[in-house]
């Protein structure tokens, strides 16, 4: 299939990029749907109907992944408003571009990011606490973060975002933040993640004396731990999903929605609904099983040793 790039931009830059062909595609189903919706999205983006163009610059991308797709669906993104994921969408296109040798259209698309990123606040995830983490990971709204974006000034949508940090053995952290309409940079600092399974240094004592504290009290602190991450990510999950699911509402009648944005809106919420649900079920078994496993720990540290010595007997109460 033959795709050519078109998007708004400079005289110069744009008569370069309708220049750009991409190599030719294996005719598939697939790759002619891509290619319907693509023309699609052109004409109702061509009319101004940027919220209906989107979804199917969307879904054509999804079909049938295309550099001339993805940089209309920048554009698509910015006439609609979505400043924040038309600057991400511009550089991942711009980095497409480069590797496939495509240095005109890397060019346009990176001018295209400069200037919205000129026009975005900024935010910055402050990772000096937790960056000795082996295999830290963060997510902003559900997104990986690319680990070169880690405490770096990376432009955002302004609104409320949610920070989720993890990595293997360490509990899970959640942080939100809201980021203003002004050009400024808002900082948010991840702390560093406490281990699931805390280890304790063993302090020599007699022979007789009873242990302080039992391993099945530190596992049940483990298992809580991991019970209350799994409540923190379930209502952060649960109020996106309402939220999307409200948004929905507004372009679908009832239970039968047509309108690709609504569509999209529901299927999200979908998506947010079942990771709460599998979240709030693992706290909640978390929370059960941290509970059980304390109580049934032994139920006092304090005992008492009784010793025979030359000259009487000993008696020594611990607490």
């Amino acid at each position: 299939m033959i795709r050519f790039v078109s998007v708004t931009l400079r005289a110069a830059a744009l008569a370069a990029c309708l220049g750009l062909v991409l190599p030719a595609r294996a005719d598939t189903p697939s790759a002619d749907a891509a290619q319907g919706l693509f023309d699609e999205a052109k004409a109702l983006l061509g009319a101004g109907r940027a919220s209906e163009a989107c979804p199917k610059f969307e879904e054509s991308q999804r079909l049938d992944p295309a550099l001339g797709t993805s940089l209309n669906l920048a554009d698509c993104y910015e006439k609609e408003g979505r400043l924040g994921v038309a600057w991400l969408t511009f550089r991942d296109a711009a980095a497409q571009a480069r590797s496939g040798g495509h240095l005109d259209a890397a060019e346009v698309a990176e001018e295209r990011g400069r200037d919205l990123a000129a026009r975005l606040p900024k935010l910055v995830i402050d990772v000096r606490g937790a960056e000795r983490t082996p295999g830290l990971s963060l997510q902003r709204n559900g997104s990986a973060v690319r680990r070169e974006d880690f405490g770096q000034p990376v432009p955002a949508e302004p609104g409320t975002h949610h920070v989720l940090a993890s990595a293997p053995g360490r509990e899970s952290w959640v942080g939100s933040v809201v980021i203003g309409e002004a050009p400024n940079t808002t900082y948010i600092e991840v702390p560093e993640l406490a281990s699931l399974v805390r280890t304790h240094t063993p302090v020599p004592v007699e022979q007789s004396r009873p242990k302080r504290w039992d391993a099945r009290r530190t596992a049940a602190l483990a298992v809580g731990g991991v019970g209350l991450a799994g409540v923190v990510v379930g209502s952060v999950y649960g109020f996106t999903s309402i939220a999307r699911g409200n948004d929905a509402d507004e372009f679908c009648d009832g239970p039968r929605c047509r309108n690709p944005k609504g569509v999209r809106l529901r299927s999200d919420a979908q998506d947010a609904g079942t990771i709460a649900t599998v979240a709030f079920a693992v706290g909640v078994l978390g929370a059960a099983g941290g509970t059980f496993l304390w109580l049934s720990a032994p139920a006092s540290d304090a005992g008492t040793s009784v010793g025979v010595a030359p000259g009487g007997v000993s008696v020594r109460t611990l607490f």
